[in-house]
Parts: structure tokens; C-alpha cells; sequence
């Protein structure tokens, strides 16, 4: 058997090369595969926030409207109006009814601290759990405007800081940080 010079395959130095060519794009598609993923996750913690806050609106609007239609009693979750200033309130996200699917646990895996239901407070929540700040703003008469804020926290991640809620307006999926 006589071997020629027209042998055909592939030499250990071509293996090799294909090898490394290929970890280098693996190594760049998992950087961007988990960059997605966690923008994903930001994106999906926003929406929850934004569901919170949404729920929150609800409740005041509902105070309220018992107030102008004079059922009477007192607005657990809307703060007093007084002309020429505004009061705030705090209520844990607990409180809170969310569509079906939000609202237990984080897209990181973890469930919300959502503190205690029926804890409505006039003064800084105390405890590390997620709450709304509703502050009222421009009293003008009996007509207030409300300014929404939130503190949202798995344990790991967070919007906003204990003693900072951020603003309905300002929450966008650079809001969302890791706890520090």
C-alpha cells in the first residue's frame, strides 16, 4: 500500500483553529443571549412596578369618589386634603390586587416583599417591604393632586430605595438595580 501525496482530511492545526473560531462567536452569543434575558427581566420588574402603582391609583380614586358621592366614612388610602398643604400616605404593595400572574413573584425567581395587608400608614414605612407613596399635592380647595411613587423589592432587586420611592414617571428599566 502506497500512500500518496493526495491525502484528504483535515490537519490538528485546521481542528484546532475551527475550535477556537467557534468558542470565540459562543463566547460573544452567550454575552448577548443573557444582555436580552436581562433586559427582559428589567423590562418585566418595570411592567410590575407600573401594575402596582396602577393598582394604587384605583384605590385613591375610589376614596375619593366615596368622598364626592358623601358615603362617608374615612379614606383609608387617599391622603387628606387640607388647603395650602398635602399630606402622604403608605400602602405596602400587599394591599394591592394585580391582574392574574403579577404581582408574586419577580422575573429574577423571587417572591416580592410585600409587607402587611391592611397596614396603611401616614408615616415612612419602617420595615424593608415594597410600598407606594401617595402624596397630595396643589390643594386647591377640596380638589388635591396626587403624585404616585414606589419602593418595589425582591430582596435582590429593587426600584427605588427604602427612604427614596421612585416616581410613576421616572420608572424605566434603568430603575431596576441590584440591592445594595
Amino acid at each position: 500500500m502506497i500512500i500518496g501525496k493526495n491525502r484528504k482530511g483535515f490537519t490538528l492545526v485546521e481542528l484546532l483553529a475551527v475550535i477556537v473560531v467557534l468558542a470565540i462567536v459562543m463566547s460573544i452569543a452567550v454575552v448577548a443571549i443573557t444582555t436580552v434575558i436581562d433586559n427582559a427581566r428589567k423590562s418585566s420588574f418595570v411592567m410590575d412596578a407600573k401594575q402596582f402603582l396602577n393598582g394604587a391609583i384605583t384605590l385613591v380614586e375610589a376614596d375619593d369618589l366615596n368622598n364626592l358621592l358623601g358615603t362617608g366614612g374615612t379614606a383609608t388610602y387617599a391622603p387628606k386634603c387640607v388647603a395650602g398643604s398635602g399630606s402622604t400616605k403608605y400602602i405596602p404593595v400587599a394591599d394591592i390586587e394585580v391582574r392574574a400572574g403579577t404581582g408574586e413573584k419577580s422575573p429574577y425567581g423571587t417572591n416580592y416583599i410585600k409587607g402587611t395587608k391592611g397596614s396603611v400608614t401616614e408615616s415612612q414605612p419602617g420595615t424593608d417591604y415594597s410600598y407606594i407613596r401617595i402624596a397630595a399635592t396643589n390643594v386647591q380647595g377640596s380638589e388635591c393632586t396626587y403624585t404616585y411613587a414606589i419602593y418595589l423589592t425582591d430582596g435582590y432587586y429593587t426600584i427605588g430605595t427604602q427612604t427614596s420611592p421612585t416616581l410613576l414617571e421616572n420608572i424605566t428599566t434603568a430603575s431596576v438595580k441590584p440591592k445594595s
